[in-house]
C-alpha cells in the first residue's frame, strides 16, 4: 500500500493547504446541494398548484382552538367537523397523517373520497372504484417493489387493513398545504370516510368571494375558536414566488462559490508545486516519472475530495435530525441522480483544472528544483 503513504504524507506535511482545499471543495458541494434542493422544490411547488382542481375556489381552513376546547378535541369527546359539516353550506374536504414508521419510511395518511374532487390522484398503475363499501389504498410510487395490486396493507393507529388499489405516480405532489416541496412516493393514502380526521385544518369548496367566504366560514366556527382562511390559489402562487426566488438566490449563490472555488484550487495547485519542488526534483533524479508524480498529485487533490464529500453527507444526516429516515428524505428532495451528475462534474472539474499543474510538472528540471528550493 505504498501509494497511500505517498498520497497521505505530503497532505501531512503541508496540512494547512490541503485543509483549505478541503474547505473550498466542502464549500463547492454544499452549495451545489442546496440549489439543487431549492430547483426541486420550486418544480415540486408549481406542480401542487396544477395538481389542484380549480384552485381560485379552494380554500383552506384553520382553526385555533383554545385550551379547553383543544383537550376534548384531542380526548375525543368533540367533534368539530361532524357540526361543521352538518351546518356548512361548503364542502368540507379533510385529511389526517396517521402514522410515520421510521424503520419501513412509511407515511400513512387518511383522506376522504371528497379529496378526489379537489386534487388529481395521478396513478402509475391500477384504478380507484370509489366503492364505500371498501376499504381501499394507494401506495406511493416507491412501494410498486414492494407490494403489488389487492395486497393489504395495515395501519397500526386504526387497527385494519386495506387493499391496494394503485399505484401513484413518482413525484405525485402532496395536498398537504404546508408541504409545499413534499411529495407522496413513501406515502400510503388510506381513502375511507369513516376515519376521523384533523380538526384543525381542512379545505372548502367556495364560489363566493373572499370576504363573504372568511365572514360565513368566521361565523360557522366563532364557537370553537379564531379561524384564518386562505386562498389556496394565491397561497400557492405566493409559495411558487417564493421558492421560485430563493431558487435563483441560491443559484447565483453557488455560481459565485463555483467561480471563487476554481481561482482558489488552481491557487492551491500552483503553491502545492512550488511547495513540493524539492520533492519533486529528488524523485525526478531517482528516476521517478513526470507523469507518476502528476498522478500522485491528482490522487491526492482526489482524496481530499472524497473527505469532502463524506463530510457534507454527514452535515446532511445532522440535518435531517440525526435519523435514517431524516437523511433519506433530504437526499430524496436533491435527487439522487442530481447528486452523481453534480459530483461527476466537480470529478472532472477536479481533473480538467489540474492539467495546468501537469505541464508546469513536465517543464520541470529535477537539478533546478533541487538547488532552488
Amino acid at each position: 500500500m505504498n501509494w497511500i503513504k505517498d498520497i497521505l504524507r505530503p497532505i501531512k506535511r503541508r496540512k494547512l493547504i490541503y485543509f483549505l482545499l478541503f474547505l473550498q471543495l466542502f464549500i463547492s458541494i454544499y452549495s451545489g446541494y442546496n440549489a439543487l434542493e431549492s430547483l426541486r422544490d420550486s418544480k415540486q411547488s408549481y406542480g401542487k398548484l396544477e395538481a389542484f382542481k380549480n384552485p381560485e375556489y379552494i380554500y383552506s381552513v384553520e382553526v385555533n382552538f383554545p385550551e379547553e376546547i383543544s383537550t376534548k378535541v384531542f380526548l375525543g369527546k368533540l367533534s368539530m367537523l361532524e357540526d361543521i359539516k352538518s351546518r356548512s353550506k361548503y364542502s368540507i374536504i379533510d385529511y389526517k397523517d396517521l402514522e410515520v414508521k421510521e424503520i419501513t419510511e412509511t407515511y400513512y395518511t387518511a383522506i376522504g373520497q371528497n379529496m378526489l374532487d379537489i386534487f388529481n390522484i395521478k396513478l402509475s398503475e391500477g384504478n380507484i372504484s370509489l366503492d364505500r363499501n371498501k376499504k381501499q389504498a394507494l401506495a406511493g410510487y416507491n412501494f410498486r417493489e414492494k407490494y403489488k395490486l389487492g395486497d393489504k396493507v395495515k395501519c397500526e393507529a386504526i387497527d385494519d387493513e386495506y387493499e391496494i388499489v394503485g399505484f401513484l405516480e413518482k413525484d405525485q405532489p402532496d395536498f398537504t398545504e404546508y408541504s409545499s416541496g413534499g411529495d407522496l412516493n413513501n406515502d400510503i393514502l388510506l381513502i375511507d370516510d369513516s376515519i376521523p380526521k384533523r380538526e384543525d385544518m381542512f379545505y372548502i369548496v367556495s364560489k363566493d368571494s373572499y370576504l363573504d367566504t372568511r365572514d360565513y366560514m368566521g361565523k360557522l366556527l366563532e364557537s370553537y375558536g379564531t379561524t384564518r382562511i386562505k386562498n389556496l390559489e394565491e397561497t400557492l402562487i405566493d409559495s411558487n414566488y417564493n421558492i421560485s426566488k430563493e431558487s435563483k438566490n441560491m443559484a447565483l449563490y453557488s455560481m459565485g462559490m463555483f467561480v471563487f472555488s476554481i481561482s482558489v484550487f488552481i491557487s492551491l495547485m500552483i503553491l502545492i508545486i512550488n511547495k513540493s519542488k524539492k520533492a519533486i526534483g529528488i524523485k525526478m533524479a531517482c528516476g521517478a516519472k513526470k507523469i507518476s508524480i502528476y498522478l500522485n498529485m491528482l490522487r491526492q487533490m482526489l482524496f481530499v475530495y472524497i473527505l469532502s464529500f463524506i463530510a457534507v453527507n454527514i452535515l446532511i444526516f445532522l440535518r435531517g435530525s440525526s435519523s435514517l429516515l431524516g437523511w433519506r428524505w433530504n437526499f430524496e428532495r436533491i435527487g439522487v441522480k442530481n447528486i452523481l451528475m453534480l459530483n461527476l462534474v466537480v470529478f472532472l472539474l477536479i481533473v480538467v483544472l489540474s492539467i495546468p499543474m501537469l505541464i508546469k510538472i513536465l517543464k520541470l528540471n529535477p537539478s533546478e528544483l533541487i538547488r532552488n528550493e
